[in-house]
């Protein structure tokens, strides 16, 4: 849900907006460019949101690895680098958690990969693919489990 500030506000706007038309409301001189003037006007305004970007670990290591498996999936890798910069806004104490996002969707993609083609190679032994594509990572998780546990 979005919350109220979220949106851009419409002092932000004004202000945004007088910087690309080069009023002085936004403090425009008239030795500065009105397009210079706005991209600083939009610059202030991205700084300040990201300052205000609440903490979402939860987001930058589950949402957007899976993001990433669909965009790899599709061929659309162009939206893997906006996806690490929302996974470094969204843990902001941990600095280096979007590398973990990266890796997950590395590695999600080949494990997608893999799965795409074994079925299609074996596609007379779908019960037996899907079972092994399936029971590796669950064999893994149960390990891990028990690992956990005996600690």
């Amino acid at each position: 849900m979005i919350d109220a500030g979220d949106r851009i506000g419409r002092s932000e706007c004004g202000v945004i907006m007088a910087a690309v038309a080069g009023t002085k409301q936004a403090g425009h001189t008239s030795g500065a460019s009105p397009i210079r003037a706005g991209i600083l006007a939009i610059l202030r305004f991205l700084r300040g949101q990201w300052a205000a970007c609440r903490p979402r670990p939860w987001l930058a290591v589950i949402a957007s690895p899976l993001a990433m498996i669909a965009t790899a999936e599709c061929g659309l890798w162009w939206a893997w680098p906006v996806l690490l910069v929302c996974s470094r806004g969204w843990t902001r104490r941990m600095i280096w958690n979007w590398v973990l996002s990266l890796e997950e969707g590395i590695v999600g993609s080949e494990w997608a990969f893999v799965g795409a083609a074994s079925l299609a190679s074996f596609p007379a032994d779908r019960a037996l693919v899907g079972a092994l594509w399936i029971g590796f990572p669950l064999a893994l998780a149960a390990v891990g489990w028990h690992r956990h546990r005996m600690a």
